[in-house]
């Protein structure tokens, strides 16, 4: 953990609340698979498109239907999962150099989802 970073740990309440966040944002319920909740951001939203938009301006080219989105949660965690092929003959340092763009858009995603929410407290 970076230095002066705090760690929050949160009640199941507070979970609670923050799935349903999600839930709202990212449309439906969030596939359970124990321990996992994943919620799949490649179907009926253009979070996915931009996602292939930053890897098509890398020079990645795929099968516009070969990209898969999962946002989920496990212990603690958001963890953002992309799933794409590629021709053999591209360098995985494309890959590389689209990761901090790639990064940044899941982040301005999640404070989109997150900022200016409100969590209750347990008390």
């Amino acid at each position: 953990m970076a230095k002066g970073v705090k760690s929050v740990v949160l009640s199941k309440n507070q979970l609670s609340q923050i799935e349903k966040f999600f839930n709202v944002e990212l449309g439906g319920e969030p596939k359970k698979d124990d321990p996992w909740q994943v919620w799949n951001l490649s179907e009926g939203t253009n979070r996915a498109g931009k996602i292939k938009g930053i890897l098509k301006g890398h020079g990645v080219k795929f099968d516009d239907d070969g990209v898969k989105c999962e946002l989920g949660y496990y212990h603690h965690r958001i963890i953002f999962r992309l799933y794409f092929c590629f021709d053999r003959d591209q360098e995985l340092t494309i890959i590389r150099s689209a990761r901090d763009a790639i990064h940044k858009e899941v982040r301005r995603l999640l404070n989109e989802i997150l900022l200016n929410k409100k969590i209750e407290s347990d008390r």
